[in-house]
């Protein structure tokens, strides 16, 4: 069985391979919690209450004001449950509320809570499970506070774009070679990250890129609009490298991407995911896909601006085509080497 090695003991050789830095899309700071490091904690029946049921549970680490926490919890047999609740209420207050859990797998249920207020420091919460003839199980009370570890550090800019590059120079300064980016509205699924992790760490010089995998949460006109904007990168770089230019967890090789930042800057706001990738396809740069979970809050928070950030696009496509002019030659040149070296592999 393979085992995902935790981000603290991965070696330094992506530093030696990467820095973990959290650049939001909120620019915010927010931080997720860490994968386990161990296997979850099962809670056992005691006197009086259900001896059918387990509950084995991975409690939060930390909260954040931008994101609506998840509690997943493991219960078994499944067949003796009948239904799961998260109890929960702010750190030293008295009254506890509480949301159903969902099924999310076969034995797993995951209970989505209100995000925090800015105001609050920390909630109580526990597991409760109710067997088929509603006799409960119920975890420990748990308290996570609202807090960034000791070894992160948060920087603010005005815009998207802006965050990610101070964080990458950031990055650059404190002698990492590599550096995650993951948007921080609760979107993308932080146990994938180890899988970035170690893709660039096998690839120290590509762009460790997700390619998202949506569910029925995301909203059809945001699905419809993500393919307008792939029509005009399939345009504007003249192939179809980039299957996604959008999605918010990559892992940038330093050397490489910044001398190219640099040299030619892109938009420092909503714009920036995009107009990086097809000026970093232009550049040569290395690119490589993983797939990976993207869901969307009933209730999520967006910096989108309709007006300002739809025309920021809109200005930025536009460069981009122009760009793409000047370049078609030397493109058109790069695309007739690489489909004649796929051609002699295969004749080979």
């Amino acid at each position: 069985m393979k085992k995902l090695v935790p981000l603290p003991e991965v070696p330094t050789g992506i530093r030696q391979a990467c820095a973990i830095l959290l650049a939001s899309t909120l620019a915010t700071g927010a931080f997720a919690a860490p994968a386990p490091q161990a296997d979850p904690v099962v809670k056992k029946a005691a006197a009086g209450e259900s001896p059918r049921l387990s509950i084995a549970h991975d409690p939060l680490k930390c909260l954040s004001t931008e994101a609506r926490p998840l509690v997943d919890a493991r219960v078994l047999p499944v067949a003796e449950m009948d239904q799961g609740f998260v109890y929960f209420r702010a750190a030293g207050t008295e009254d506890f509320y509480y949301v159903l859990m969902k099924p999310r797998a076969q034995e797993d249920f995951m209970g989505e809570l209100p995000r925090p207020m800015p105001g609050i420091r920390g909630i109580d919460y526990y597991v409760q499970a109710l067997d088929r003839e509603s006799l409960t199980l119920i975890t420990k009370d748990l308290s996570p506070e609202k807090k960034a570890r000791a070894d992160e550090s948060v920087l603010r800019s005005p815009g998207q774009g802006a965050a990610v590059m101070a964080g990458l120079q950031a990055a650059a300064k404190a002698g990492f070679t590599h550096a995650l980016q993951i948007d921080a509205d609760g979107q993308h699924d932080c146990s994938d990250v180890p899988r970035f992790v170690a893709a660039a760490m096998a690839e120290p010089r590509a762009l460790i890129c997700g390619r998202p995998l949506f569910d029925a949460s995301i909203p059809r006109h945001r699905l419809y609009l993500r393919y307008l904007t792939h029509v005009m990168v399939w345009l504007n770089t003249l192939s179809f490298d980039i299957p996604d230019s959008m999605c918010g967890l990559r892992v940038y090789p330093l050397s490489i991407v910044l001398p190219a930042i640099v040299a030619d800057p892109p938009g420092r706001r909503m714009d920036f995911d995009v107009e990086v990738l097809v000026r970093l396809h232009w550049a040569g740069v290395r690119m490589r896909w993983i797939p990976t979970r993207v869901r969307y809050a009933l209730d999520g928070v967006s910096h989108f601006r309709l007006v300002r950030d739809n025309g920021l696009i809109t200005v930025m496509h536009t460069k981009l085509f122009f760009g793409m002019l000047r370049r078609a030659p030397l493109l058109i040149v790069r695309r007739l080497r690489a489909a004649r070296s796929t051609t002699s592999r295969v004749a080979t």
